[in-house]
């Protein structure tokens, strides 16, 4: 799979093969500190994988005690639990939640579980 794009949107796609059992990180980057927010929809049929968004990184300037800098976004990433054997895709999307525009980023990850 590849990548695709436009100057002012990028897509990407990426085939994953899981084991049923098996958890799986893909690191998201992010964008925080420009308000925006990674979403994802798990589409095709249920229960297959499960996922869940976290904030994996600490900043590098981080004071003891202090906020992170203004500037700073903490990385994100995707963690996805095979369940049970089957195909299915995640549908990614950085966005502004209170934007009506098209995603700054979209990723799509399809899953094959055996």
């Amino acid at each position: 799979m590849g990548l695709v794009g436009t100057k002012d949107k990028l897509s990407e796609a990426y085939k994953i093969n899981l084991q049923v059992g098996e958890t799986y990180k893909f690191k998201l980057g992010g964008l925080g500190s420009a308000g925006y927010v990674w979403e994802y929809t798990i589409e095709g049929s249920p229960g297959i994988v499960t996922a869940s968004i976290e904030s994996f990184n600490i900043s590098p300037n981080l004071l003891p005690g202090g906020p992170p800098p203004d500037n700073y976004s903490a990385d994100k990433t995707l963690i996805i639990n095979a369940l049970k054997s089957g195909e299915t895709l995640i549908h990614m999307s950085l966005r502004r939640p209170w934007e009506n525009k098209e995603p700054l980023k979209e990723l799509y990850l399809k899953i094959s579980v055996s």
